[in-house]
């Protein structure tokens, strides 16, 4: 999508991010439609609000030009499909949701442990008489689709085998939980608050269908589902990165985004349930609910206001190298990166040449085993030491950082 998009709008940073923040916006409308599904029409609206004033949304979809966008959009339209195909096991609910479901993978692999605890917590709806057998028909289908991806995957399975990430600790586990899946890194401890009581809300209900032996409603099953799912994710990412292969570790805080459409509905539970026991009028409560919504909407604009804060200066440090490089082209100069080679191809197609409309210069990254070396014989005129990038950024050796010293003069920019 971001191929054609890119070729489409204007070369500016709005132009590209408009992209994302209308994925982000849509994610949030199929949040307001999901809740209206599961409680009514005031359960919807919350759901809106709490999705579209997401801080997590919008710092770590709608202002990056990442897949996160698209992968939250993806999770919240498979949602929906499940809880339709819940509501009635029709065969077209089965097949939307097998084709929606294939959807996740597609956008970002890291979701496949989403879809395996969708798998299991289905199957123990089976088990227990709560869904019929032909609903293993969705994810079949969704592996059948997804089995292209699959095997490119697996043809490239030895990059996976060592990974940039740290092995998480118990402490990295408990933090990305609370900061990311709550939907807000600033109030955080409100919306834990809000989220543990609705969770504990839905639980109660659940055992007391289970003690009377009820059947349970498609709402009930949906939220239990989805709470087995996002565990499941967070636990299998955690084992896997902290136990089983600790120099692959995949534990990012970035791709546990498909849990988010989950905590924000636990939020908007425990929301929903502080709102009903407010003992006022109807005039009241009228009065107190716009009151809330004009607050997400000052928090929304305080947010759009500090975006700036979130850009990378991919394309300002493109620039300013490209103009200086031009000054004295006769100078040998490389870049220097503090992160990896993956970063400087993209970084250097679509900026440092303006989609191949300029001059490039070669690139070498500090996370080489062999950079000092390549940097002795190549005995550059002018070294541009960039960070591109803030979350993926490696700390200099002393060594590399006391023989830049030596041989040339410093001068931020």
């Amino acid at each position: 999508i971001t191929f054609f998009w890119y070729r489409l709008v204007p070369h500016t940073e709005q132009a590209l991010l408009s992209m994302t923040i209308f994925f982000s916006i849509l994610s949030a409308v199929v949040m307001g439609i999901i809740g209206r599904k599961l409680r009514g029409e005031r359960f919807g609206l919350f759901a809106f609000m709490f999705s579209i004033c997401s801080s997590t949304i919008m710092y770590g979809a709608a202002y990056e030009l990442r897949t996160y966008s698209l992968l939250l959009l993806a999770v919240t339209v498979n949602m929906y499909f499940y809880l339709a195909r819940l509501e009635d096991e029709s065969w077209k609910n089965i097949i939307l949701y097998g084709i929606t479901m294939c959807l996740l993978p597609y956008t970002h692999y890291i979701s496949v442990l989403l879809c395996f605890g969708y798998f299991i917590a289905d199957c123990i709806l089976i088990l227990k008489k709560r869904a019929g057998i032909k609903v293993i028909l969705s994810y079949i289908l969704g592996a059948l689709l997804f089995l292209p991806w699959l095997v490119m995957i697996f043809s490239q399975i030895e990059r996976f085998s060592s990974f940039w990430p740290s092995t998480p600790s118990f402490i990295d586990l408990v933090k990305t939980a609370v900061l990311w899946t709550t939907g807000s890194k600033s109030f955080y401890s409100i919306f834990v608050c809000l989220a543990v009581l609705g969770i504990m809300g839905i639980t109660q209900r659940m055992y007391m269908y289970s003690m009377e032996k009820k059947p349970f409603a498609p709402e009930m099953n949906f939220m239990g589902s989805s709470c087995f799912a996002a565990t499941f994710m967070f636990l299998s990412a955690y084992i896997y990165s902290r136990y089983i292969n600790p120099s692959g570790s995949f534990f990012v805080g970035h791709y546990f985004f498909p849990t988010v459409p989950f905590a924000l509905l636990s939020i908007t539970y425990g929301a929903d349930a502080v709102y009903r026991q407010i003992s006022c009028t109807n005039r009241q409560k009228a009065i107190l609910l716009f009151s809330l919504m004009f607050a997400f909407m000052f928090f929304l604009e305080s947010c759009r206001a500090a975006k700036n804060d979130t850009f990378q200066p991919f394309r300002e440090t493109a620039d300013f190298i490209y103009s200086d490089w031009q000054k004295n082209t006769e100078n040998k100069s490389v870049i220097l990166l503090t992160e990896s080679m993956f970063v400087y191809e993209g970084w250097n197609e679509f900026y440092l040449t303006a989609d191949h409309t300029r001059e490039s210069l070669p690139g070498i990254s500090i996370t080489d085993s062999d950079t000092l070396d390549e940097l002795r014989s190549g005995n550059y005129d002018k070294i541009y030491l960039s960070y591109l990038h803030k979350h993926l950024k490696q700390s200099i050796s002393p060594e590399l950082m006391n023989w830049l010293k030596e041989n040339y003069n410093f001068s931020g920019q």
